[in-house]
Order: structure tokens, then C-alpha cells, then sequence
């Protein structure tokens, strides 16, 4: 019999926690604005975790303050 109440099997890829999901996003916006930001980044900063907003907004100038404030917060599950 199939579990039709819980599909996530479905798609074992893809997460399904909303904090993920929303990091997802925020990653995903990023490469909309620049698609090799983190190459540029990790040549200067190996640890991404240690980017700070202003590094950020330095490597890639067009990307909204909110945006850049939700990559560089600690992230919590």
C-alpha cells in the first residue's frame, strides 16, 4: 500500500525542512545575481561560514542587503 499522506520519498533530493529549504532559496537568489560567487569567495575566504555581509556585498554589489543578512546569519535547523 502507498503512503499518499507523506510524499517526500518522491523527491529523495530534494529537502523538505523548512529552514533548508528557505537557506535553498537564499542560495539560489545568490546565483541568480552572480552563478560563480562562491568560487570567487572561497579564493579569499576558504570557510564561507566566516563571510560577513559587507564581504558579501563587496564580492557581488548587486545583491539585496535582506538577502545578504538571511546568507551570512548563523544557520539553525
Amino acid at each position: 500500500m502507498s503512503d499518499t499522506k507523506n510524499a517526500s520519498h518522491l523527491e529523495p533530493n530534494l529537502p523538505h525542512v523548512p529552514s533548508y529549504l528557505r537557506a535553498m532559496g537564499a542560495v539560489n537568489e545568490l546565483l541568480k545575481v552572480s552563478p560563480d560567487v562562491a568560487r570567487a569567495i572561497r579564493a579569499e575566504h576558504p570557510d564561507l561560514r566566516q563571510v560577513t555581509e559587507t564581504e558579501l556585498m563587496r564580492f557581488v554589489p548587486r545583491v539585496p542587503p535582506e538577502l545578504a543578512t538571511a546568507l551570512c546569519a548563523p544557520f539553525s535547523r
